[in-house]
């Protein structure tokens, strides 16, 4: 992402960033490159759903909250990888 985007300044792109082929890619492999945990606006836009559906997945225990209450990188990445396939690909089963 540092080649990419350089710069002194921490990764931040606009929300719609994260919807993008790139966006996809980068959540999906790498998670958010500068922040262990985003505002439920960034996770939905990095899950691709609305912010309820976040809310929804949290209250389900489907995606982890940090201290301060904002979603944690960690989670939406195994969100991600879930949804994706990426488990029944390696050979594990799918539990949902």
């Amino acid at each position: 992402m540092s080649a990419l985007y350089p710069g002194d300044e921490p990764f931040d792109s606009p929300a719609a960033w994260w919807g993008t082929p790139l966006g996809r890619a980068v959540a999906r492999r790498a998670g958010h490159p500068a922040a262990t945990s985003v505002p439920v606006s960034v996770a939905a836009a990095m899950l691709g759903i609305t912010r309820q559906g976040v809310h929804d997945l949290v209250r389900r225990h489907k995606l982890d909250r940090d201290p301060e209450g904002a979603i944690t990188t960690a989670s939406i990445r195994a969100r991600l990888s879930r949804s994706r396939g990426d488990q029944a690909a390696a050979g594990t089963k799918r539990t949902e």
